[in-house]
């Protein structure tokens, strides 16, 4: 059964009936494991990056919790547990996402939990991560001029609600007319019969993922032609 916590990124995972045993043995003698939590850093833009710090909180069957230590600041020692995962590395409380796995995971990572004084005895949790859901142009003019590098503006909407710009790392460009200078779209002053210019932004890692801009290109001060963007404003 799993229960997920939105804003902070948390994952609850209910172990079974068969599964509620006395652990950590050390922290919690008599008491037996109802439930654990994975706990993402809030302060880590997970959205960009691939490395961060976690913490496991175990909840009683008597109410009571332990955290570990280190982004929760509690008594388990990491060195007391065994963690491992198939969509990402682990050592001592940090992370490194493998997104391809976690992606076919349903962006999750799964964690098997063990404490090394009870061998044999895996506990298992999933933790949800932030992944992109769509990309967008948020142009900071509404149209460029001749000879003027004109700044490419494209923005990853991500599955947490935030949104992050992403770079040429990410995101490669295609245009009708001009060139493509990194993140700058510049378009020769001699080409004055160009009145706009198709933009198309593929994020790389998924080319599905694909958005398309009108980009009017600024004429004299008689023509009074406008070619609205159809992505400004969403």
């Amino acid at each position: 059964m799993l229960g997920y916590i939105n804003k902070q990124l948390i994952i609850i995972c209910l172990l079974s009936a068969g599964m509620l045993i006395c652990w950590p043995n050390h922290l919690a003698a008599q008491a037996k494991v109802l439930s654990i939590e994975a706990v993402l850093d809030k302060e880590a833009v997970v959205e960009l990056y691939d490395q961060t710090s976690i913490g496991f909180i175990f909840h009683y069957d008597d109410g009571s919790c332990v955290k570990t230590e280190g982004l929760l600041k509690g008594p388990i020692r990491w060195k007391h547990l065994s963690v491992s995962s198939p969509q990402a590395r682990f050592k001592n409380g940090v992370i490194l996402i493998n997104r391809e796995a976690s992606r076919a995971n349903h962006h999750q990572v799964h964690f098997d939990i063990e404490a090394k004084d009870a061998k044999g005895k895996v506990l298992a949790c999933d933790l949800a991560i932030p992944y992109l859901d769509s990309i967008r142009f948020n142009h900071y003019t509404d149209s460029l001029k001749l000879g003027i590098r004109y700044y490419l503006n494209v923005e990853g909407i991500f599955s947490s609600g935030k949104i992050f710009p992403l770079d040429t790392n990410r995101v490669r460009f295609e245009k009708s007319a001009g060139k493509i200078i990194g993140h700058d779209l510049l378009v020769d002053p001699m080409l004055s019969e160009v009145k706009f210019v198709k933009v198309r932004a593929t994020l790389k890692s998924d080319p599905q993922m694909s958005i398309l801009s009108d980009i009017p290109v600024k004429q004299g001060p008689m023509d009074t032609t406008t070619v609205k963007d159809p992505f400004r404003g969403r």
